[in-house]
């Protein structure tokens, strides 16, 4: 604890700096297709990101940011942030510490071809300062921000901060939230070098804790372990928002928490029916497992994979299913022409898809040419000799592919 009744942010190891080690600062980026952004932003492929948008990117979902507050004139995040709650009250505006705009970026920063993306790119995120200028706070703070976030309407609430110690009013407010329907993720610590001391919130009940892995996807050194850890999350080298514009690389079991809250938003958005308990059990059954098989106190039930999340939570009861393809295929009269008719529910994207030729073995044979779509509704026409055909789209995580009835050119 930073002198009594303080609680800090977690960003990093030890308690007084939410980064660790030295920070990038990156400016201004160039404008980049977001399809384009793996390099430079390697959570998002980790957590299978474009897998996930392909059903949601989490509109009218909000996430309330329990922290230091967030820089609202950022141009990644306007559009992004709700009316902000300051309960430190300080006379101070937007954020002067710095951690809560590089949380806000993980969550939210907005989907549109520049700058960086976060990783539920249309939900809203709601500030709700908690630390101070020199990112300190306290139990009895931290306890009143999780109740206005659930007053808020909030749908999941991040707490990218720790403490060793418990406090009944934080307790008595986690569970509230719980009961409201809230999801509540908070980061596991950074205090591995110090034996990894159980902290809070994300020791307590339904809190999903969350640890460190970097690009290798190996634990990070200064990641804490322990029974709190429920699952792991990129925390190396992420590329975020920072305060005054541009961006910046930090490191922190802070970061891998924003992208939990992120992905709880993206299952939130495909099935709100979803309870808390449901919404992480989802979360910890499409996990990677990574270390010792099973949960381990390092990985806990593995590495957060979003599209698969996603894409089980659309699938089931009161879910917003998974988008599909429609095909149809007839041969046109002039020529061995095939008329391929496609209809996607989801008009996003591309859509990849094969012609394959009956032989007369029986067995269908894949032609070396695939065909690309624009993701909406078309008709594309194949030129192709005489013999029996049908079209495929393949099935990947993120929407259902399809297969055509045969259609035999004759001319």
């Amino acid at each position: 604890m930073l002198a009594a009744g303080t609680l800090p942010a977690v960003g990093a190891p030890g308690d007084l700096s939410p980064a660790r080690g030295d920070i990038t600062a990156l400016g201004v980026l160039p404008t980049v297709r977001a399809e384009r952004l793996g390099g430079k932003q390697w959570g998002l492929a980790a957590v299978g990101a474009e897998g996930a948008w392909g059903i949601t990117r989490g509109a009218g979902i909000t996430v309330a940011v329990l922290d230091s507050g967030v820089d609202e004139t950022h141009p990644d995040l306007a559009g992004h942030l709700l009316p902000a709650v300051d309960l430190v009250e300080d006379g101070r505006a937007g954020d002067a510490f710095g951690h809560g705009t590089r949380i806000a970026g993980v969550i939210a920063a907005a989907l549109d071809g520049a700058g960086i993306a976060g990783l539920a790119g249309e939900s809203q995120v709601l500030p709700i300062r908690i630390l101070t200028a020199t990112g300190e706070g306290d139990q009895n703070r931290t306890a009143r921000g999780i109740r206005a976030a659930v007053a808020a309407g909030a749908q999941v609430i991040n707490l990218s901060l720790s403490s060793p110690s418990q406090s009944t009013f934080q307790a008595e407010a986690i569970q509230f939230a719980l009961d409201h329907g809230v999801v509540v993720v908070a980061a596991a610590g950074n205090r591995r070098e110090e034996g990894s001391p159980t902290v809070f919130p994300a020791a307590y009940p339904g809190v999903i804790g969350v640890s460190s892995v970097g690009r290798d996807l190996v634990i990070s050194d200064f990641a804490s372990q322990g029974t709190a850890i429920d699952l792991v999350a990129p925390g190396g080298q992420i590329l975020t928002t920072q305060v005054g514009g541009g961006w910046e690389s930090d490191d922190g079991t802070s970061l891998a928490a924003a992208f939990v809250s992120a992905a709880v938003a993206l299952v939130r958005a495909a099935n709100p029916t979803l309870a808390p308990d449901a919404v992480a059990q989802v979360l910890f059954d499409t996990a990677r497992d990574l270390g010792a098989p099973g949960r381990d106190d390092d990985f806990g039930h593995g590495l957060l994979r979003a599209d698969r999340a996603v894409h089980a939570a659309a699938g089931l009861p009161g879910g917003v299913g998974i988008p599909s393809v429609a095909l149809t295929v007839g041969a046109l009269a002039s020529g061995s022409r095939l008329s391929v008719d496609i209809d996607p529910d989801l008009a996003t994207g591309a859509w990849t898809f094969h012609v394959q030729r009956l032989r007369p073995s029986g067995a269908w044979r894949t032609l070396r040419r695939s065909f690309t779509t624009r993701g909406e509704q078309e008709t594309r026409i194949v030129n192709l000799p005489r013999g029996t055909y049908r079209v495929r789209v393949p099935s990947r995580l993120g929407f259902d592919g399809s297969t055509s009835v045969p259609v035999t050119l004759n001319r």
